[in-house]
């Protein structure tokens, strides 16, 4: 569970400090739906809780654009982002987050060949 408090603004607009918020739980993401402030880390909070539960983890894959992979991934819902083109023009680097044994299936459906980070590429 996160616990969130809201409405944070209000409390360093008027300079009081607030009991509530000095007993609030360390771990409690403070936010303000006015003013945005603490979204992205409540975000942050919120990925990596989902990835916990569904024990996922991002994983990156360098693939050409004309990869068979590429509508593999879309197709199940795999894709969170936009990819971003590689440095060289020659490829679209994926982050994906999948459990062990949603990338079981992405490999078995795409026969790629998948190298590790620290290889020379990650996908042929």
């Amino acid at each position: 569970m996160i616990s969130v408090g809201n409405k944070i603004d209000c409390i360093e607009q008027s300079g009081v400090s607030s009991p509530a918020i000095s007993v609030a739980d360390e771990k409690m993401s403070l936010i303000s739906c006015e003013t945005s402030q603490g979204f992205p880390e409540l975000i942050r909070r919120i990925d990596l809780a989902v990835q916990s539960i569904t024990k996922s983890r991002l994983r990156r894959f360098r693939l050409p654009p004309n990869s068979k992979a590429i509508p593999y991934l879309y197709e199940n819902d795999l894709v969170s982002s936009e990819p971003v083109l590689s440095e060289c023009g020659d490829f679209l680097l994926f982050d994906v987050v999948m459990n062990d044994d949603q990338f079981a299936k992405f490999r078995a459906n795409t026969s790629l060949k998948l190298k590790r980070r620290n290889q020379e590429k990650e996908t042929q």
